[in-house]
């Protein structure tokens, strides 16, 4: 595919936060057939970045580099300035198009599609968030896209894509990113489903403890003697029909109470699942523990205790309980070599965390700079819909719910990355996942 070449020119009042935009850009790059030539002599289109219109070709208004963000006279890191996020809910600052829905169709973008690109690929709205929830993370109640009501809309795809709309003269630019559904599987739990006791202990909470029977029955329907043999079989041959590839994040081992202990308890079945898992083309992951979103002794260690385990190196994976500081977890990520972090997801409701469906490299800022690997949203969480842990949804309302993020990555050429847990195996989630496989795939 060749390459458009253009020139960028941002306004002088923006040049400290030249390396941001640029991280911007080269994700542009990375999906468009586009190359910056700065020092080109020749004429070429020209991107002009800045409070008013100084090119003939593209100009892009900035709002959150010159009003919204703040850069740390200490750390020299970034970060946005107190209040940011309510002021920027206003559609009138200008860092959303005017049709959210759409982007910007009216010959020249008149939003930040810049800006608005950093603020969701960096998650930098998360920086010095206070009000964690009762896990320490930041809650999707505070999200800029949530608040907004555009969480099931990639942001940032909108953006970069209406950038290269103005620079390649095309309404529907050419990217060569391709839709791709990936399935994801944690493994929080192991041993305990191929055991009896497990399931009948629980079962009689049900009875006696929370006084639902019904539930209780079906909890014991649901559960075979063959678990978890039957679960991964179940969603590895469910993937196979439509020729997708699972990913199983296996924990290490942990003594948090928080954590499950089976690859140090039972290190043998481990093993064997994890070598069934490759066996069948599909590929095996890692899933850090509680503690170690901000420990990178204690996530190394993990990592290393269950790789020796199951014999064979994880290069991606989900931190537990989606635990995810954005100033640590993705440069212990970097820096462990680790390829893709599909941590990124809403816990109690679907959508588009970080703005994207598409991988892209995670940033640093701190150090103000792109990292080694990349971050690649997942959109659905199964316990994010059913079970009372944070919602109780029909099938229906569900698929409804979900759907549109299916065609958000289709039509971005995104990735449709779904979480369905090992061992959630009650009758409506099963349903449920098989029906959005067959719509996905």
């Amino acid at each position: 595919m060749m390459k458009l070449r253009y020139k960028l020119k941002i306004e002088d009042s923006l040049s400290p936060f030249r390396t941001e935009i640029e991280y911007v850009l080269s994700i542009l790059e990375r999906y468009y057939p586009l190359q910056r030539d700065d020092r080109s002599k020749d004429e070429l289109p020209e991107l002009f970045y800045g409070s008013g219109e100084s090119s003939p070709d593209v100009n892009i208004p900035a709002v959150l580099f010159e009003k919204f963000i703040e850069i740390d006279r200490t750390t020299q890191g970034v970060s946005l300035k107190p209040g940011a996020v309510s002021e920027l809910l206003n559609r009138r600052t200008g860092l959303l198009p005017a049709n959210p829905s759409r982007g910007d169709n009216r010959g020249k973008i008149d939003y930040d599609a810049i800006g608005l690109a950093f603020f969701m690929l960096s998650r930098i709205e998360e920086r010095n968030c206070s009000n964690l929830d009762k896990y320490g993370r930041f809650p999707a109640s505070q999200a800029f896209s949530v608040r907004a009501g555009l969480h099931s809309l990639p942001l940032a795809d909108l953006a970069l894509d209406d950038i290269a709309k103005r620079l390649l003269l095309r309404e529907s630019p050419q990217h060569n990113s391709d839709y791709l559904v990936i399935p994801t599987h944690d493994v929080d739990m192991l041993k305990p489903y191929h055991m009896i006791h497990q399931p009948l202990r629980y079962a009689l909470g049900d009875f006696l403890k929370r006084g639902h029977p019904v539930k209780g029955l079906k909890r014991l329907a649901s559960y075979g003697l063959n678990e978890p043999k039957n679960s991964f079989n179940r969603l590895m041959s469910l993937s196979e029909k439509y020729n997708l590839t699972s990913r199983f994040y296996f924990m290490g081992p942990s003594n948090h109470k928080m954590d499950s202990s089976y690859s140090n308890r039972y290190p043998e079945l481990t093993k064997n699942m994890a070598e069934e898992v490759k066996s069948r083309g599909h590929i095996v992951g890692f899933h850090p523990g509680y503690m170690t979103f901000d420990d990178p002794n204690e996530w190394s260690r993990q990592k290393r205790d269950l790789e020796k385990i199951i014999q064979m190196p994880v290069k991606e994976g989900r931190q537990h309980v989606l635990r995810y500081d954005c100033d640590q977890t993705h440069k212990i990520w970097s820096d462990e070599g680790m390829s893709v972090d599909h941590t990124l997801a809403f816990p109690d409701i679907s959508g588009f965390r970080s703005g994207s469906t598409r991988p892209y490299p995670a940033f640093d800022l701190t150090a103000r700079g792109p990292l080694n690997n990349d971050i690649c949203s997942t959109a659905v969480m199964e316990f994010c819909l059913f079970g009372n842990k944070y919602r109780d949804l029909t099938i229906e309302e569900a698929l409804d719910e979900v759907k549109p993020l299916i065609v958000a990555c289709r039509r971005y050429g995104g990735k449709f990355v779904i979480l369905q847990h090992t061992g959630n195996a009650s009758k409506i989630v099963k349903r449920f996942y098989e029906n959005i496989i067959e719509e996905a795939a």
